[in-house]
């Protein structure tokens, strides 16, 4: 049974680890510095899935103001700083699933917390961006 669970201000090193291992990250620091940042800002939108006591998944998503081309995305230094707490728009920027347990619904259960979060918040639309190899998955997520 995969638990979602929102992060906690000693869960920083988890997503540290995550991008790391996930998008090949080599400033410790300066991810470190990003996520100690963006969980202070918006804790609640930075979820984690484990399975027993193993955290498998993390995602990383906040209410925007409006929804940005990916050229006007690609010029914020930290997308945290797209946060609005009165956004209309939610925005998921990413979820990590280790490859050992990709394909077992786990980031289809964080994309549905961030739905109903969401939904929760009168959002307009959810909305994101996708690297080319995890389309298939977005469009099994109705995106």
């Amino acid at each position: 049974m995969i638990a979602i669970r929102t992060a906690e201000k000693n869960d920083v090193a988890i997503f540290v680890k995550m991008c790391m291992e996930i998008w090949g990250g080599t400033d410790e620091v300066k991810i470190r510095n990003y996520f100690d940042k963006a969980i202070s800002i918006y804790r609640n939108g930075y979820v984690l899935a484990a399975l027993k006591n193993e955290i498998v998944g993390t995602g990383e998503g906040f209410p925007i103001y409006e929804k940005l081309e990916i050229s006007q995305m690609n010029q914020v230094e930290d997308p945290i700083d797209l946060y609005d707490q009165n956004g209309a728009y939610f925005y998921i920027h990413g979820i990590e699933i280790l490859p050992d347990y990709r394909k077992n619904g786990i980031g289809s259960l964080i994309v549905k917390e961030y739905a109903n979060f969401a939904k929760g918040r009168h959002c307009k639309e959810i909305c994101g961006i996708a690297i080319s190899r995890n389309i298939d998955f977005w469009l099994k997520q109705g995106f």
